[in-house]
């Protein structure tokens, strides 16, 4: 299920969102966008994407690393927006207070005349939830399961699974995603 959460777009966040949108923000090209991917029907695009860790995910050496000048907004960011929607899990749960954010990135993908879906895909191998903050309005809906969301700009989703998404139609696809472990 995705979940819409609420952007309170606090100055933090239309800073970074400045930061990562601006002509001085380093991106990085990364030749698929899901690695390792078996997609035997060519049923997928798998294509490049354009990408800026701000925090390492933890397989590479098993916990987490600031990768970033960045990193330190981006990470605020993410504790403001859980607090900010006093998020449950579960309608008999507690608001998520005790978490470990495993990894952000910036993501950018271009519009193409192939907009078939990318590969479905886990970001880890173990429970997490994954939050998207949209940066821009591109044409590009997310999809988790049997839910889709067709994001605006400033939107900020949350879902836990298997998920993928069409390439954008329009303009660039900017997000920062962000992965969460909870602990209760």
């Amino acid at each position: 299920m995705i979940y819409k959460l609420k952007n309170n777009k606090t100055e933090g966040y239309k800073n970074l969102k400045r930061t990562i949108l601006g002509k001085e923000f380093s991106w990085y090209y990364y030749p698929t966008s899901v690695e390792n991917c078996y997609n035997p029907n060519n049923e997928y695009n798998n294509t490049y994407f354009l990408g800026h860790v701000f925090l390492e995910r933890p397989e590479m050496r098993h916990y987490s690393k600031m990768w970033s000048d960045f990193g330190g907004d981006a990470l605020k960011l993410v504790h403001d927006t859980i607090e900010y929607n006093n998020i449950c899990l579960t309608k008999e749960s507690k608001p998520l207070k005790k978490y470990l954010v495993l990894r952000i990135n910036a993501n950018m993908t271009f519009p193409t005349p192939d907009t078939r879906r990318t590969p479905p895909h886990e970001d880890h191998s173990f429970k997490h939830l994954n939050m998207i903050f949209y940066l821009t309005s591109s044409g590009a809906r997310t999809f988790c399961g049997e839910d889709e969301h067709d994001p605006k700009e400033d939107d900020i989703i949350l879902f836990k699974g298997e998920h993928n998404f069409e390439l954008p139609k329009y303009q660039p696809r900017t997000i920062i995603v962000a992965t969460i472990l909870p602990l209760e």
